[in-house]
């Protein structure tokens, strides 16, 4: 399964649960059969470009926002090097740019 497949599942599910809808009634809303939003959810199918627009168009949301990763499927930072990095800065830095730093890594 690709990359997009995988977003585009996983913001399809939000999606649809955000709206209130179950796999039935979006089914109805769009003219496809329970089965078939079922197979989209599970990665078994992946939807033309008619079915695309109709389920923008009954979330009421952008192209893009079936198809971005969410904050838990993009790569998580290294905290480690960021604090190496800040020691390796610290030396020289301002007191005031020091500060800001230590706030970013506490959060």
């Amino acid at each position: 399964m690709t990359r997009i497949q995988e977003c585009f599942i996983e913001n399809l599910k939000k999606e649809r649960k955000k709206s209130g809808y179950s796999q039935e009634r979006l089914a109805e809303l769009i003219g496809c059969s329970p089965k078939y939003i079922s197979a989209l959810e599970i990665g078994k199918r992946f939807p033309s470009l008619d079915t695309l627009q109709k389920l923008i168009d009954v979330f009421n949301i952008e192209p893009y926002q079936l198809f971005r990763e969410s904050s838990h499927q993009v790569k998580s930072v290294d905290i480690e090097s960021i604090r190496e990095f800040e020691t390796f800065l610290a030396q020289d830095m301002p007191q005031y740019i020091k500060e800001a730093i230590k706030r970013f890594l506490s959060h």
